[in-house]
């Protein structure tokens, strides 16, 4: 336990010495919850208090709020690294070892335009777009909400420990003007000329255009997913804080640069499908004749 490397570490500031001890007794009494509190307080008077800290994270975990303690005990190890404690950091490191494999996780999939993505909440807290590929979570139910324009989109999960899921949360299309401007139809008029016929948009072009740029958008947020989880296995097999790092940032701006640009190619290539013309009327104007033709794709 870490009752003793707790406090010989970093002591809490006199202002925080009794919560500390409260904490504690309360903690070995068996009322985690009330320990949580106690430590809280004492936390707030003094950030560098490395029993105050690794105490968070024990309490929390007899709660069975794992990501919350795994988020205690990391956030001891770092601040035990800058001050140079070597025993605490050696505590928090043991502690956060033994609960990654633990903590359940939500990937959230936002489909919507980047361009319009304003914020996505979990639980009413902040989480940052380059972070939604892996969200600890406790285990229990959890409200996510995200707002893209004008539109928010909310979904509601509940998750055991250990859980990893994934929930999307799609947003419609934007909607085309209703009344577009149609400029008024030409006359065709008769022309003592050899034939000329116009050519017609080949709507069956533009599908295996939308096919095309659909796969290749695919193939993007494919490799998003299997790079996050690549990075993922990486961050598990190792404790070292720079390589743990440097595979969140592949994770983070390599996997979500990729799902980005492939969400948007999909959604492209769904606008150019839905949007290939069916049929289209042709003029038809010869030497001695005027005309339409009729094409179709499908």
């Amino acid at each position: 336990m870490l009752a003793c490397a707790g406090t010989a570490s970093a002591q809490p500031a006199s202002g925080a010495d009794t919560l500390f001890e409260d904490g504690r007794k309360a903690l070995e009494a068996g009322h985690p919850a009330e320990a949580c509190a106690k430590f809280e307080q004492a936390y707030a008077l003094d950030h560098d208090a490395m029993g105050v800290m690794l105490n968070l994270g024990l309490c929390n975990e007899q709660l069975d709020k794992l990501a919350s303690a795994a988020e205690w005990f990391a956030r001891a190890r770092t601040r035990a690294s800058e001050l140079h404690l070597a025993d605490s950091e050696t505590a928090a490191k043991d502690q956060l070892a033994a609960l990654v494999a633990r903590v359940a996780t939500v990937a959230i999939e936002v489909r919507a335009r980047p361009s319009e993505l304003v914020g996505v909440t979990v639980d009413d807290k902040p989480v940052a777009q380059g972070d939604l590929a892996r969200v600890p979570v406790d285990a229990g139910h959890h409200v996510i909400v995200a707002t893209s324009g004008n539109t928010t989109e909310r979904a509601e999960v509940d998750v055991r420990d250990g859980d990893h899921k994934t929930v999307p949360l799609v947003f419609p299309a934007t909607e085309l003007a209703k009344n577009p401007t149609t400029p008024p139809a030409q006359p065709v008029k008769q022309i003592a000329e050899p034939a000329v016929t116009a050519t017609a948009v080949d709507g069956a072009t533009q599908k295996r255009r939308a096919y095309i740029v659909g796969a290749a958008g695919g193939v993007l947020v494919t490799g998003s997913v299997v790079l996050g989880l690549v990075s993922e296995s990486k961050v598990n097999e190792t404790d070292h804080p720079d390589t743990r790092r440097n595979w969140q940032d592949v994770a983070r701006y390599g996997g979500t640069s990729l799902f980005v640009i492939g969400a948007a190619g999909m959604a492209s290539a769904v606008w150019m499908y839905l949007h290939a013309p069916e049929q289209s009327v042709v003029p038809v104007v010869g030497r001695d004749s005027i005309g339409v033709s009729f094409g179709g794709s499908f």
